[in-house]
C-alpha cells in the first residue's frame, strides 16, 4: 500500500482522525489516527501510532517488539514486548479561554478562544482505569473543522 495523500486514501478512511487501514512498511514512520497491519514478529523501531482517543485497537499482529515508538492511547497487547516506548493513555479536550477586553463605548467585549488541552487519565497503559473511559464532554474525537 502506498503513503495516505489528499487524493489517495484507504478504502476505510473517514476522516483525519480515522485514517484508515494500512499495512506496516518499515521505511514509513508516521502511522498515527492509522490502523495498520504488522507482520508477526515484527521489530518495530522509532514509529508513532498514536491516537486520539485511549484504548484503540489499531494494531494488528503477534509477537510484536516496539523500540522507541509513540503507543499513545493505543491499546498495549500484553505478549507485546515494549522497549522505551510512550504507552500513556489521555483525552485531548477543547477548552474555552475567555478574556474580557476594554472597548470604545466604556465597557468591555468578551473574547473567546479555542485551545486543546490533554488530560491524562493514566501514565501507561497498565494504569488506565475503566472508569477513565468516560468521554470528557468537549473531548475532541472527530474530524477537526
Amino acid at each position: 500500500m502506498k503513503p495516505v495523500t489528499a487524493t489517495d486514501k484507504p478504502e476505510d478512511y473517514e476522516h483525519d482522525y480515522k485514517r484508515g487501514t494500512v499495512d506496516f512498511d518499515s521505511k514509513w514512520r508516521n502511522y498515527c489516527y492509522h490502523i495498520v497491519i504488522i507482520p508477526d514478529g515484527t521489530v518495530v523501531k522509532a514509529c508513532n501510532f498514536s491516537q486520539i482517543e485511549p484504548k484503540v485497537d489499531c494494531i494488528k499482529g503477534n509477537n510484536l517488539t516496539f523500540e522507541d515508538c509513540n503507543l499513545v492511547n493505543v491499546e498495549i497487547n500484553p505478549a507485546w514486548k515494549l522497549i522505551n516506548c510512550n504507552t500513556s493513555q489521555h483525552w485531548t479536550v477543547e477548552e474555552d479561554i475567555v478574556k474580557e477586553i476594554p472597548n470604545d463605548f466604556g465597557g468591555t467585549t468578551q473574547v473567546v478562544r479555542k485551545k486543546e488541552v490533554v488530560k491524562v487519565v493514566g501514565k501507561h497503559s497498565k494504569d488506565f482505569n475503566k472508569e477513565d473511559l468516560i468521554k470528557p464532554q468537549k473531548a475532541i474525537t472527530e474530524k477537526p473543522f
